[in-house]
């Protein structure tokens, strides 16, 4: 498949010579309304389109209507879609090095410094993340932290008493946090979780605050405990098929990768604002409430992490990867930079997007 590709640089458009028009197929579970969606993959290629005069444009395919949760990886290979957003923890052992970076999410960090720093561990300093994402045919140019995970529970569950016995849907390396509160772990996709609520299967999850907004879960999720719990960290936004980015002129490439850096602060942006507007919408018109965390609770998260990464270097080892301990060590120190940097820019996005630029795009091998 060949096609030009124009895209936005840090403040200003970078514009590609010599367009043919195309439309890119992109594939991704998440709904249409989602902003991963709405405001940073779409605006993603408007600015796409305005760089190479209209020649440019996006067939997004959402909700899984070609490829899921556990399908867009081997879409992105066979040229099905020709780029996706790509989630590790569906497909494991597919991905095992990316899903070591993000079992270490737990730890506390900002969604953008915590962006910045995975972006770059993948990109610049994991080969193992490389070759695997290669093994499918498929290059990977941002990956996403989210906003932290919190806990909401159905109407009765206000304390860590309360959770025993229960069941909550978690995933990877949160089921620490589940089972310390001796309640049982259950895996559930998101896709899933509303009927799992509905019909009792699932009496509280550790999941995204802005789900219960876009999966309608405060139908039955009426107390949300107001604790960070970490976050999740392997969300591929710009999965791509590397066939299709290797046929791209230099031009086009630069224009690509020029970009990737707005998406990035976009997409952080865009979980922040959904974040606030479930919280809002939620008290203010679904009954739903917000408590503070119990002492046990607190004491539960504190071990937890404390647990985190010897389990995580644990299981990165039973699934293959070599010398996960490097890993661990390295992104420490990835998210120590990027917090200092986001820090130092103080709110600024765009001083934040020459950073990225600077420290991760413009090192990429020609």
């Amino acid at each position: 498949m060949k096609t030009i590709l124009g895209a936005a640089a840090v403040g200003a458009l970078v514009t590609a010579a010599a367009v043919q028009a195309e439309t890119v197929t992109f594939g991704t579970f998440m709904p249409a309304n989602h902003p991963i969606n709405s405001e940073a993959v779409v605006p993603f290629y408007e600015r796409m389109g305005e760089a190479t005069g209209g020649e440019v444009s996006l067939d997004l395919q959402p909700g899984s209507v070609i490829t899921g949760t556990k399908t867009t990886l081997e879409g992105i290979e066979s040229g099905l879609v020709t780029a996706g957003y790509v989630v590790d923890l569906y497909i494991p052992s597919s991905l095992p090095y990316s899903v070591a970076v993000t079992n270490l999410g737990m730890a506390s960090a900002s969604p953008l410094a915590g962006s910045a720093a995975v972006t770059e561990m993948h990109m610049l300093n994991c080969p193992g993340c490389q070759t695997e994402m290669e093994d499918y045919n498929t290059k990977t140019f941002a990956v996403q932290r989210i906003t932290d995970y919190i806990m909401y529970c159905r109407e009765g569950i206000e304390t860590t008493a309360d959770m025993k016995g229960k069941n909550i849907k978690v995933s990877s390396n949160w089921g620490l946090i589940v089972e310390k509160l001796g309640a049982n772990p259950v895996n559930v996709q998101a896709s899933e979780m509303y009927e799992a609520f509905q019909r009792g299967l699932i009496d509280c999850a550790i999941a995204p605050e802005i789900w219960l907004e876009q999966r309608s879960l405060w139908d039955d999720a009426k107390v949300v405990f107001d604790l960070p719990l970490g976050a999740f960290q392997g969300g591929h936004l710009m999965a791509t098929n590397a066939d299709f980015y290797a046929d791209l002129d230099d031009a086009t490439k630069e224009a690509w990768i020029a970009n990737m850096p707005k998406l990035i602060t976009d997409v952080t942006a865009a979980y922040i604002g959904g974040d606030k507007s479930a919280r809002k919408n939620g008290m203010e018109s679904h009954g739903v409430k917000y408590v503070q965390p119990d002492e046990a609770f607190l004491n539960i998260l504190a071990e937890a992490r404390a647990e985190n990464e010897a389990l995580t270097i644990q299981r990165a080892t039973d699934a293959g990867v070599e010398n996960p301990e490097a890993l661990v060590a390295k992104f420490k120190e990835l998210i120590a930079k990027w917090e200092g940097i986001e820090a130092e820019v103080g709110g600024d996005m765009i001083a934040f997007q020459a950073r990225l630029k600077e420290e991760i795009y413009d090192k990429l091998p020609q």
